[in-house]
């Protein structure tokens, strides 16, 4: 039975809902809820004709760079350089709905991810996160700012 899409509810999440996020963490398990949410929502509303669609693009140029937090984090000031115009994930996102891809990964940090997670497990992925996150900049941040305080 062909259905003919009838309506579409589009979700924005993160490919960082499916990496572990050390001192990003209320980001990370957001975005892993909003992808979970999204597609067990496709597979109760497709026969009813809507559309659902969880977009995980790459960095995308918006306020979040803006805020004063922002610059404080080595990794979003990486990732504000290499980010997109929010007019790409539009367009990426529109030519998608209809086609009933609940998931669609746009730009090179969620293509990244995949082949990164195809090559290390997961789990040893957030292994060596563990060990190593005291090296990162985040860190040293954080440990700064809690002895300030």
């Amino acid at each position: 039975m062909k259905i003919f899409p009838t309506g579409c509810v589009v979700f924005t999440s993160s490919p960082a809902g499916a990496m572990p996020c050390p001192f990003s963490v209320i980001y990370g398990s957001s975005k892993a809820f909003i992808t979970e949410f999204a597609t067990s929502l496709a597979g109760e509303v497709r026969l009813q004709g809507i559309d659902v669609l969880v977009a995980h693009p790459s960095p995308v140029d918006t306020n979040f760079y803006h805020a004063p937090s922002a610059s404080k984090s080595a990794s979003v000031t990486f990732f504000r350089k290499t980010a997109s115009p929010p007019t790409v994930i539009c367009d990426y996102m529109f030519r998608t709905v209809g086609r009933y891809t609940c998931v669609v990964e746009q730009g090179y940090f969620a293509f990244m991810q995949k082949f990164i997670f195809k090559v290390l497990d997961p789990s040893f992925f957030a292994s060596l996160l563990m060990v190593f996150s005291w090296t990162t900049a985040e860190y040293k941040t954080l440990t700064q700012d809690r002895k300030k305080k």
